[in-house]
């Protein structure tokens, strides 16, 4: 091909995706490395495209981009639900390349050692953007609890799937002390996702492994095939020695499952699994940080714990035991250390896990939360699917039954309706291709249909 039309390819390329991330979600989202891959080159176009509405998208998507990270980190750390993210991270939540960029733009989380690698090719022409005010207030300044609910794509399926890229429905809710994300579960990406977590704030964050989660460690040659295109025999063994050590290992914590189902309520998480007779590893594990205090196994059935400012209650639904953490500083580490914590292991198909949280300002004491946890209505089975009924600490009647739509206070959640951005600060319409930014009276409108970015102060 000529150097012209190579262009005109590149250029249709850059366009399409563009126009399908805004209208449609990003395939990649919340990506903890990967949100360098985007922020780079975006950066090279809004600095050199020749074409100047390439040169225009670049200067916009950076907006989007940026928006969705400030409105999902926790003091510039970036929690889950991510779409892709790697071993260290998923518990050392600060230790990613995400958090050079909040560094850089937000100046409210330390940088990693070696500045993460890929943000130094973005390091030496930040100084050609100019961060939007409004994005900068999101991720710094925060007057009020907020929920956010936003849409997202699966990477694509090219194999044992009806639909090219499902659609991810994802729920942040984040407050002072702590932040409480999910996605719906099921498969998201074959190797490297993290559906839900909890992760409480530090005041540095550091070496901190200031989360908890559970999920079902699962490992399928065909999960692979789905979305990659070589051989399948390697692909398992070959996939550990390729920057994804813990792929394989029952003990590993990160990953997706197409036999977990979450549902999220404000700062409550109801994950099930029914993992079917034969499956590889077939128990779930629940990640209990080295960071955790006054970690109490009730009699109850209850496990409760402290974590910097934030209270916890994790109600697994099935008999467990303890084993040793094993972490991966990253992806291509070689050898799991030793550094505290542990795993909730349970060793059953049919299981779940219930977290609640709650801010230690809420309680008169430790002893205060969890009376009020175990006076609050329980009902749950495993058979003939895991099913709970719970009554919140927020004083939601919450069923979940797996494989079936969730009901909040009797009404069923509607899917459909949900926008691709819909919360206190970022609003968007799917395929609208335009993103409303609001913090206070300032508002910022990025329109990839006209290519242009709107500033205005509104009143009260």
């Amino acid at each position: 091909k000529s150097s012209a039309e190579n262009l005109a390819e590149a250029r249709a390329y850059l366009i399409y995706w563009t126009d399908l991330s805004t209208s449609m979600g990003q395939g990649e989202f919340n990506p903890t490395e990967y949100l360098a891959e985007y922020a780079i080159p975006l950066l090279f176009l809004a600095n050199w495209a020749q074409d100047p509405a390439i040169k225009e998208r670049g200067r916009l998507m950076l907006d989007w981009l940026f928006a969705e990270l400030a409105a999902n980190t926790l003091n510039g750390v970036l929690r889950g639900p991510n779409s892709r993210t790697t071993e260290g991270p998923v518990a050392e939540r600060w230790n990613s390349q995400a958090s050079d960029f909040s560094w850089m733009l937000f100046g409210n989380t330390p940088p990693t050692a070696g500045y993460g690698g890929w943000s130094l090719y973005f390091a030496p022409l930040a100084k050609n953007y100019k961060l939007p005010e409004v994005i900068y207030r999101i991720a710094t300044d925060r007057p009020a609890d907020y929920l956010q609910r936003d849409r997202a794509r699966t990477r694509r399926r090219w194999r044992y799937s009806d639909e090219l890229s499902p659609l991810v429905y994802k729920t942040n809710y984040l407050r002072t002390d702590y932040a409480v994300g999910s996605t719906r579960g099921g498969m998201i990406d074959p190797i490297q996702a993290h559906v839900w977590d909890v992760t409480w704030a530090e005041a540095d964050p550091r070496k901190k492994h200031n989360t908890m989660f559970s999920m079902h460690p699962h490992s399928s040659m065909v999960a692979m095939q789905s979305s990659f295109t070589c051989y399948p025999e390697p692909m398992i063994k070959a996939v550990t020695r390729e920057g994804k050590p813990t792929y394989d290992s029952p003990d590993k914590i990160l990953g997706s499952s197409p036999y977990e189902q979450v549902f999220q309520d404000l700062d409550t998480v109801v994950a099930l699994y029914d993992i079917p007779a034969g499956e590889r590893f077939p128990h779930i594990n629940g990640f209990f940080s080295k960071d955790l205090v006054k970690v109490t196994e009730s009699p109850s059935g209850w496990i409760f714990a402290q974590g910097g400012r934030t209270y916890l209650a994790y109600r697994p639904l099935a008999g467990y035991t303890w084993t040793k953490y094993s972490h991966f500083a990253g992806g291509w580490a070689k050898v799991g250390l030793n550094l505290g914590g542990r795993i909730l292991t349970s060793p059953h198909l049919k299981n779940g896990t219930i977290v609640q949280a709650a801010s230690v300002s809420e309680f008169p004491s430790f002893a205060a939360f969890q009376a009020a946890i175990i006076a609050l209505p329980l009902q749950f089975s495993l058979e003939p699917v895991p099913t709970v009924n719970f009554t919140t600490l927020r004083g939601k009647k919450v069923t979940c039954a797996f494989g079936q739509t969730p009901t909040v206070d009797g009404s069923p959640l509607d899917y459909s309706k949900w926008k691709l951005f819909d919360g206190s600060y970022l609003n968007s319409e799917v395929g609208s291709r335009r993103l409303t930014i609001t913090h206070g009276p300032l508002e910022r409108v990025l329109d990839l249909n006209a290519l242009t970015a709107t500033d205005r102060v509104r009143t009260p």
